[in-house]
């Protein structure tokens, strides 16, 4: 039987789940997470660039998607697209979408803890000409 993300027991499927009820404990041993987080200014494109090539170089592998859409201080943003050692040719869009105007970026990853990650993008936040802020971790 593969392990799923949610495990629903048939009892429930019909009727609704008692208030009390809680999902029993995953049994899946993956190291697969997600880890996202924003940059609060505009970034600089090419420090931005050097780090995630060391990162793809070191780890790239493990670097199952990246997905992101970048201020780096133009009239629209970068978006950032990628499978692995595999980065897609970005696109500048010549506008922002309404209403979100700031930089956000999503890593699935295998293997590598988010700390490291995260360690790793605080040690070139100089670099990068802005703050970093954590938004959301998820084991899958």
């Amino acid at each position: 039987m593969e392990p799923s993300i949610l495990y629903v027991d048939s009892k429930f499927c019909k009727s609704r789940l008692p208030s009390n009820y809680q999902l029993p404990p995953c049994n899946n041993t993956s190291q697969i997470q997600s880890f996202s987080f924003a940059f609060l200014q505009p970034l600089n494109w090419n420090s931005f660039g050097v780090w995630l090539s060391l990162l793809l170089y070191a780890r790239g592998e493990n670097i199952l998607r990246v997905k992101g859409m970048l201020d780096v201080g133009e009239t629209g943003p970068i978006i950032l697209n990628g499978v692995q050692h595999i980065i897609h040719p970005p696109i500048h869009l010549s506008e922002w979408p309404e209403n979100m105007q700031i930089s956000h970026i999503v890593f699935i990853m295998k293997d590598i803890p988010t700390t490291l990650l995260k360690q790793s993008l605080l040690s070139f936040q100089t670099f990068l000409g802005t703050e970093i802020d954590l938004m959301d971790v998820h084991s899958i």
